[in-house]
């Protein structure tokens, strides 16, 4: 449909992926299952839901503005991932995966991976980007954030790898594996995001103890 030639808008996109630290959003999705541990409910024990619901909820992509405070890598170094829409075909879009690594810069629990996108509009005489990052003005897309089930304690000098792989789904949208892996231990966590099962979270917090920041080591006083 593009003639020789043509310009296809927006020309390119790009995803990007950062780790990220935020004891309020992560506990506040851990509070929606408190519902599933009564164990009297009008004399019916619910307690058998509350695993299912939890990992129900963390299936559940945050969608809203996320402080760069609670980045616990290189903001300039994210994972990302380009597609250029102008050659890209429907069947390359079916399943995207990258790899991702980072060096830990704060001690903390890491709680997910933070993400947004820019496009590019590569016009004839200039190039126009739209940024929905967090150090930018806030569009509606604003930013989205994919969590943990299970946290993972880490400490600067740290090395995370892993994976992510996304894969289209009957609902017009995008299923999220992803995994992190401390680099020299046997420490692994996993999630599996449904982009399309939303949560709205606009508001974030400016304090930066909220973000599960330390000073000493993230595994000082916890137990396994």
């Amino acid at each position: 449909f593009l003639k020789p030639n043509g310009k296809m808008f927006p020309s390119t996109g790009m995803m990007f992926f950062l780790p990220f630290s935020d004891w309020d959003i992560y506990n506040e999705q851990t509070a929606k299952s408190e519902f599933w541990s009564n164990k009297n409910f009008f004399g019916v024990d619910l307690t058998c839901l509350k695993e299912p619901a939890v990992r129900e909820n963390f299936t559940q992509a945050v969608v809203g503005c996320f402080d760069p405070a609670t980045i616990i890598s290189n903001f300039d170094e994210p994972a990302s991932y380009k597609i250029d829409f102008s050659k890209v075909t429907p069947e390359e879009l079916q399943t995207i995966h990258l790899d991702f690594e980072y060096t830990v810069t704060t001690t903390a629990i890491m709680h997910g991976l933070a993400c947004w996108f820019d496009v590019d509009f590569i016009g004839t005489q200039c190039t126009v980007t739209l940024s929905t990052g967090p150090t930018k003005p806030t569009t509606h897309w604003y930013q989205c954030r994919l969590l943990l089930p299970n946290p993972i304690a880490v400490n600067a000098t740290q090395v995370i790898r892993g994976t992510i792989d996304m894969k289209a789904n009957e609902k017009y949208s995008y299923d999220v594996n992803f995994t992190v892996n401390i680099v020299g231990t046997n420490i692994k966590t996993e999630s599996c995001v449904r982009l399309h099962d939303q949560i709205y979270h606009y508001l974030h917090s400016d304090n930066s103890a909220s973000t599960g920041v330390y000073n000493t080591s993230a595994t000082e006083g916890m137990t396994s």
